[in-house]
């Protein structure tokens, strides 16, 4: 979800949600996806965010897919890092980092 800089991710609202397609019998994803967020007139790059929440995908269970960590960064950073590999640390779900690095990219 994509919103101002320090809102929640409720605040972020569903309607700039995206979502990938799970990835299957991995330890270290990569995704290798774009999606394209639109900035609202009135606002700069550097007061806007996108957090990104990874879920488990529970598909033959009953019970719902849980998080395993998220990561907020700024478009500043984004565009900073544009069209090039980066890393972002993931985030745990409550507290402390799963020091699984989340390998992103600012392009797109």
């Amino acid at each position: 979800r994509a919103g101002g800089v320090g809102s929640t991710w409720e605040e972020k609202g569903e309607g700039g949600e995206r979502q990938s397609e799970p990835l299957s019998n991995t330890t270290e994803p990569t995704w290798n996806m774009a999606f394209i967020y639109s900035i609202p007139d009135g606002y700069d790059v550097d007061t806007w965010e996108i957090e990104l929440r990874i879920m488990d995908s529970d598909t033959y269970t009953l019970s719902t897919d849980d998080q395993i960590g998220c990561v907020t960064i700024s478009i500043e950073t984004l565009l900073a890092h544009q069209n090039q590999p980066y890393d972002y640390t993931l985030n745990g779900p409550t507290n402390g980092s799963t020091n699984n690095p989340l390998n992103g990219g600012g392009g797109g």
